[in-house]
């Protein structure tokens, strides 16, 4: 069984930079098959003469001979693995160069992007649209700034029968992972950094956490890619990659304003302050529930309020509790309900089946509707509900620059204030990591500037008070000491 590969150049295809692609060569009984290697080059850096042993297909003098090499030498080792495999297999078949083509193809790696798109698969099928939508976001912005590729924003309706997905576009270009070198990836992190402002909110410090948590997830990608495939570690082109974080603080109540927030009801003048009323129910709901997320609140049904018995004050007694499933990070969560939380949430669950929505922000006729059909419906509210907020904080004279999300960063300050204990504000927040908790809790705490009048103005005063009226205990020596 003779069959012989080697590479070459493609001159017949030339992209605007100069660039050519390497292709192997297959050769069995006198004729030729092409495999594409997914490497470009300028015909100046190929080595024809090349081989495997010295890796020099590519030549020293370009920029990312190391990692092209390597690709190279990957090709090379998996078809010299395939033909030892043939011949134990039969040492007497003979093979044609399109059989040989078809089985070195069957087992190739995949393109970084459909690599990818095949993890966020399994998270979309997992129901975990947290993560999809965030490592979507990061390979849209991935192919916008490689092939200035916009990805369609409207979602495609579900495909009939026996018709093509509508999502699937064969204009869409694929990743290979031979493109994404150490200077692209840095070219790529400071066109993130300068793309035009999406809102004023959107400073620079939020800008510089956003990319690196863009890049971070990206990194986690590279990592995996590299592993399956068994990649040398010279190919990441993360290797030299930092990804800072800057400090920044999140608008939310101070404890004046939650006050207020609690104390005064919307008034009911319209039937859309019904809605609104319950925006501010949900606020409160969201920050006495241990920080629960918009998208779980707004789900919630009545049957996942439960009434157990536990042990209040060394006395046995009937308490309510909310379980449900965190929608971002798929963990169960049993959360005890406060009495005065209960009170606000009578009204709602009042009269509802089990499977009802407590709160009036989706339509009865969803809760039919399985949790990834759900999803798209709670998405639209919660940008609506965002409205309502800032329109009853500018009414209410609180902070008008809260979100749903900053009741669980008051909750998560509250709790580190009472307890000072940043484990225990992580376990409850359900964070993987301690650095996501750091993030919440604040690093200017008003009330512990405050309380620096207790400790050093009331402190004089005490003193002045006892030397006005003669401590005993101090003799004339101490009192000049002082």
């Amino acid at each position: 069984m003779a069959i012989t590969h080697a590479f070459f150049l493609n001159t017949t295809v030339r992209q605007s930079d100069g660039q050519q692609l390497v292709m192997m060569r297959i050769t069995s009984q006198r004729k030729s098959k092409y495999v594409d290697t997914t490497v470009y080059v300028q015909e100046k850096y190929f080595n024809a003469e090349g081989n495997a042993q010295k890796r020099n297909w590519i030549r020293r003098s370009h920029p990312n001979q190391a990692l092209l090499n390597t690709t190279l030498k990957a090709w090379d080792d998996r078809i010299e693995t395939l033909k030892k495999r043939l011949v134990q297999a039969n040492p007497h078949a003979v093979y044609t160069a399109q059989q040989v083509k078809d089985k070195l193809l069957g087992q190739q790696e995949t393109t970084f992007s459909d690599f990818v798109e095949a993890q966020i698969d399994r998270w979309r099928r997992n129901k975990n649209r947290g993560l999809v939508s965030c490592h979507q976001a990061m390979l849209n912005s991935l192919r916008k700034f490689l092939f200035d590729y916009d990805t369609p924003k409207k979602k495609p309706r579900k495909p009939l029968p026996g018709e093509l997905d509508p999502a699937f576009d064969p204009d869409r270009p694929a990743i290979h992972f031979s493109q994404l070198t150490e200077d692209v990836v840095l070219e790529w992190e400071s066109w993130l950094l300068n793309k035009p402002a999406v809102n004023s909110r959107y400073t620079p410090a939020r800008r510089r956490n956003s990319v690196s948590d863009r890049l971070h997830r990206f990194r986690q990608h590279v990592t995996a890619y590299i592993v399956k495939y068994k990649l040398p570690s010279e190919s990441d082109p993360t290797r030299g990659l930092r990804l800072p974080r800057t400090d920044t603080e999140v608008e939310r109540l101070t404890d004046a304003e939650l006050m207020r927030w609690e104390n005064t009801p919307v008034p009911q003048l319209k039937r859309a302050d019904r809605t609104r009323e319950a925006v501010r129910i949900a606020y409160l709901a969201s920050y006495y529930l241990h920080g629960i997320r918009i998208g779980d609140l707004i789900s919630l049904r009545a049957e996942q309020f439960e009434k157990v018995w536990a042990i209040v004050n060394g006395e046995s007694a009937q308490v309510t509790r909310l379980h449900y499933i965190s929608d971002k990070r798929d963990k169960m969560k049993s959360v005890l309900v406060e009495p005065y939380l209960l009170d606000k949430l009578a009204p709602y669950l009042a009269d509802k089946a089990p499977d009802e929505f407590v709160f009036p922000f989706l339509p009865q006729r969803l809760r039919f509707l399985s949790e990834e059909d759900l999803g798209p419906e709670i998405s639209k509210r919660i940008s609506y509900i965002g409205i309502l907020l800032k329109q009853i904080a500018k009414e209410f004279g609180v902070n008008p620059r809260i979100t749903m999300h900053t009741a669980r960063h008051k909750f998560a300050d509250d709790l580190y204030e009472a307890s000072g204990d940043i484990r225990k504000v992580q376990m409850t927040l359900q964070h993987s990591r301690l650095d996501y908790t750091q993030r919440y809790v604040s690093r200017f705490k008003q009330t512990v500037v405050d309380s620096a009048n207790d400790d050093v103005y009331m402190r004089r005063r005490t003193k002045s008070e006892a030397g006005q009226q003669g401590d005993p205990t101090e003799t004339p020596l101490k009192q000049t000491e002082e």
